[in-house]
């Protein structure tokens, strides 16, 4: 049975129309021409590097400018009017792995709380563990999720650990996946740390705060989730005075797609480079294309619209839901299976319950679903 409705956006969105174009254009260029002749000046320079002849032939990837105007393009999306350098890679986590060292690298102890992506802290322990350094939890997920705190409430409970256990950096998510939208911008003005690592990976596309963006040390998302760029690809946003830094430590992470995307920059490409999978910037151009910084507000209006009516709706029929504070809504909504309703515990029953009525959600343990607004009614 057909899923009607995609609310799985943990997983991978819905991919937008253009970048649809420039999925079937490119996957028709390699099938037909390989990597002609003009393909480098192609990924430097974009569509006006080729022929009248092949341009006519693709017009899927007609949005094409090349790597600078791509990064620019991401730059505007965000909102951020500050000089940054963004940089791109085949796997998100390795761009975690670049900013854990570059914090490691200057801080010896960072706060972390109870709403980060198990994944990346992981990451960062790894990371830890090799600079001999520390970390430090911060239990912020229950005031979050409670109607009795307040975003002050929150905010002066980070300041508080944070301050006690003298810590110099901070990792925090824009937007947990739980749907938490943390105020990011008012725990880095009161600390002012030497780092501030940034998850974006669910406020990219989803919600604009450029004020965390232009506070962060290193920021990193995903594009193929609210994006709906579809093809997993990971961004990172770096301030301009710490381009050369963040240079310096990508020659030893392993991804190709930053290699190429660094060399194309510098404009120092070799042809003996390994073999690279560039069709993830293309799908990206394309979503990109279809998104106006300016529909930001009203899409998240929208979004949050749709969480209050699917919270009324579960309520009135048993289904225990959560929203993020009133002063941070987000798009997205928790659903906690009642105790009477114990069948659905198990993620796989779960999710093939709401599979079933037409629904596709992304199930948790415990009888937990998420799901992720559209920006549509």
């Amino acid at each position: 049975m057909p899923e009607r409705l995609y609310l799985d956006t943990a997983r991978l969105g819905l991919i937008s129309p253009s970048a649809h174009r420039a999925l079937i254009d490119f996957a028709r260029l390699a099938g037909e021409e390989g990597s002609p002749l003009y393909f480098e000046r192609f990924l430097r320079h974009g569509i006006n590097a080729w022929p009248a002849s092949l341009k006519a032939r693709y017009p899927g990837l007609h949005q094409w400018q090349g790597i600078a105007a791509l990064k620019d393009a991401v730059l505007r999306l965000a909102g951020t009017t500050k000089p940054h350098n963004v940089l791109f890679a085949n796997r998100t986590a390795q761009l975690l792995r670049l900013g854990a060292r570059l914090l490691f690298r200057q801080c010896r102890r960072v706060l972390v709380t109870d709403v980060c992506w198990p994944g990346y802290l992981r990451i960062l322990n790894d990371e830890r563990k090799r600079a001999h350094a520390k970390i430090v939890g911060v239990r912020i997920r229950r005031m979050l999720l409670s109607s009795a705190a307040s975003i002050h409430d929150v905010v002066s409970h980070v300041i508080d650990r944070y301050r006690r256990s003298s810590c110099d950096a901070l990792f925090l998510p824009a937007v947990s996946h739980h749907g938490i939208r943390l105020p990011i911008p008012a725990m880095a003005e009161a600390l002012s740390p030497r780092f501030l690592l940034v998850d974006g990976a669910q406020a990219l596309g989803h919600v604009r705060d450029s004020a965390t963006l232009d506070q962060s040390s290193f920021y990193v998302a995903g594009v193929h989730k609210w994006l709906q760029a579809h093809l997993p690809m990971g961004v990172a946003v770096v301030p301009s005075t710490r381009r050369q830094e963040a240079g310096r430590f990508s020659s030893n992470i392993d991804d190709p797609l930053l290699a190429l995307t660094d060399a194309v920059d510098r404009q120092s490409t070799s042809r003996f480079s390994e073999t690279v999978n560039v069709h993830p910037l293309f799908t990206l151009s394309g979503a990109l294309s279809d998104k106006s910084p300016g529909d930001a507000p009203s899409e998240l209006k929208q979004r949050v619209h749709n969480a209050f009516e699917v919270q009324s709706l579960a309520q009135q029929y048993g289904w225990a839901s959560r929203l993020s504070l009133a002063e941070h809504h987000t798009g997205i909504v928790l659903l906690k299976a009642s105790s009477c309703q114990s069948s659905l515990s198990r993620p796989d029953d779960l999710r093939d319950a709401f599979v079933a009525r037409g629904i596709s959600l992304t199930a948790c343990r415990g009888g937990t679903g998420r799901l992720s607004m559209p920006h549509e009614p």
